[in-house]
């Protein structure tokens, strides 16, 4: 009788154990639309081992949302292909909830370490790359009133080097930190640096 008792009691253990292994692993994928016509998503991630996308799973939109629930092992890249969108939506995938927010002029992505750190470096990206146009913008108008003097002309090509140099150095620091982060913004952004921060990725 004690060793049926103590049988049932180490299956009950390994039953709780794996629940909560199972529960730590488990990821949940909140996606809301505000605009965005998609009547389906899909979420693929993509294999470290094999640098292969695979599907997870895929789900259809009700009343403007999408609720996407599995279990991962670890943080990945994973993308969202939103039916009827042509461009993806990339982000890490990790245990724990994510909120993914899809509208006309934006993208909001919350939850996850690592899913914050690249979010912020996005939008910190976003805000140079907003910095160059509108300089470069300012510096088309000038030329085109004829306005444009040999000093302003410096002055605006050193703000674009300096913005320059700025996106390229928050990129490599980034690809430098490694990770599913590091290897997302080098798989977008690396085509973007020059020879000079391209030598600078370890």
């Amino acid at each position: 009788m004690k060793k049926l008792v103590a049988h049932i009691a180490m299956i009950m253990l390994v039953v709780l154990i794996s629940c909560t292994a199972d529960k730590e692993n488990e990821f949940r994928v909140s996606c809301t639309f505000d605009g965005i016509r998609t009547d389906s998503v899909t979420l693929f991630v993509i294999e470290d081992d094999y640098n292969m996308m695979r599907e997870a799973l895929a789900a259809s939109k009700a009343d403007g949302k999408v609720t996407l629930v599995g279990q991962i092992d670890a943080p990945v890249i994973a993308l969202l292909k939103m039916n009827g969108v042509d461009k993806p939506f990339y982000f890490i995938l990790e245990p724990g909830s994510t909120s993914l927010h899809f509208g006309r002029e934006y993208t909001l992505a919350e939850g996850g370490d690592l899913n914050h750190v690249y979010a912020t470096y996005e939008r910190l990206r976003e805000t140079i790359q907003s910095s160059r146009l509108q300089n470069r913008k300012e510096y088309m108008k000038h030329v085109a009133d004829s306005t444009l003097t040999p000093t302003l002309e410096r002055k605006m090509q050193r703000v674009d080097s300096v913005l320059c140099d700025s996106v390229q150095r928050v990129t490599v620091d980034i690809i430098n930190q490694g990770g599913p982060v590091g290897r997302l913004v080098k798989e977008q952004y690396f085509g973007s640096l020059d020879s000079l921060y391209r030598s600078k990725i370890k």
